[in-house]
């Protein structure tokens, strides 16, 4: 889910993952935002607990993900590397029959270049999601002449089919809802 209002951009990145076998397994929500954001938000709900991040450095952070990954607790770690973006990949181990959310929320102050800008969001499922949705509003109080919306992994057509986008005044609305059949041909 993304807001923007005057350039200013509000992502919350939401994933729900499910461990149906019977011992706890590691599962890893990885991602990318640009390097001219910020993270403002991350919290895991296992279990009916949440838990929100906390920074630490790295060797800390490490050995007491470990520590908590091997005694089959659920445990979350951020790393972050990369050049125009930065890859976070949070690992988590979730218990046997239970399922974990995780939510990152990040913010950026979009640039203007004649007149217009961009907002880039990256996904990479990995899989096919039964509840795949994309979500963008904008308010933009000197008014929108034109919004696009694409995406590098569909061709045209499917864009134009798949990609629903609206605007009137200083409102405009991009949806993105795949169902599972949609992301197979994608």
């Amino acid at each position: 889910n993304c807001k923007v209002t005057s350039r200013f951009a509000h992502y919350v990145v939401t994933s729900q993952v499910v461990n149906n076998a019977n011992k706890a397994k590691e599962v890893a929500f990885d991602v990318e935002i640009p390097k001219t954001a910020f993270i403002s938000d991350f919290a895991i709900t296992a279990d009916e607990n949440t838990f929100v991040g906390d920074i630490k450095d790295k060797v800390t952070a490490w050995k007491q993900y470990r520590k908590a990954a091997i005694s089959g607790e659920n445990s979350g770690l951020v790393r972050a590397s990369g050049r125009t973006m930065e890859q976070f990949a949070i690992h988590v181990t979730i218990g046997p029959r239970s399922k974990a959310t995780f939510q990152l929320t990040y913010e950026e102050v979009l640039r203007r270049k004649l007149t217009q800008y961009d907002i880039v969001i990256k996904v990479k499922p990995k899989q096919l999601v039964q509840h795949f949705e994309i979500d963008v509003d904008i308010f933009e109080p000197q008014g929108i002449s034109k919004l696009d919306a694409q995406a590098s992994f569909l061709s045209k057509e499917s864009a134009a089919q798949l990609i629903k986008k609206s605007f009137s005044g200083k409102k405009g609305h991009v949806l993105f809802r795949p169902t599972v059949g949609q992301q197979q041909s994608c």
